[in-house]
């Protein structure tokens, strides 16, 4: 797989994870078709990628039924999905970094 790991200048300074560490080896496991990799890495991009499906999917219905395309997020985007983005990503900050202080296992160069 492509190494594409750049360095996190709050790892770099504290030791410890910033909440969008992971992101980039996250969404290169995506493209690769490695989803549970991509889903360890960083949750988000997993569920970012199906708003984005779920986005597409809905904009090709109303295509369907109304005649016209349009890729607007006005009723597609639910305050509900907001908070799961946050939640995500600051579980996987809190659940990385409590894994490395107390247990000293360090889950982004494991997998």
């Amino acid at each position: 797989m492509l190494n594409l790991n750049f360095p996190c200048l709050f790892h770099l300074a504290t030791g410890y994870y910033c909440p969008g560490c992971g992101g980039t080896r996250a969404i290169a496991s995506l493209l690769h078709g490695q989803l549970f990799c991509s889903f360890l890495y960083h949750p988000v991009i997993l569920y970012t990628a199906f708003l984005l499906l779920r986005g597409f999917v809905f904009s090709i219905l109303e295509f369907a039924k109304s005649g016209r395309f349009s890729w607007t997020w006005s009723g597609k985007l639910k305050k509900y999905d907001i908070f799961w983005l946050i939640f995500l990503t600051m579980a996987h900050f809190l659940i990385l970094n409590a894994l490395k202080a107390f247990f000293d296992l360090d889950l982004l160069e494991q997998i």
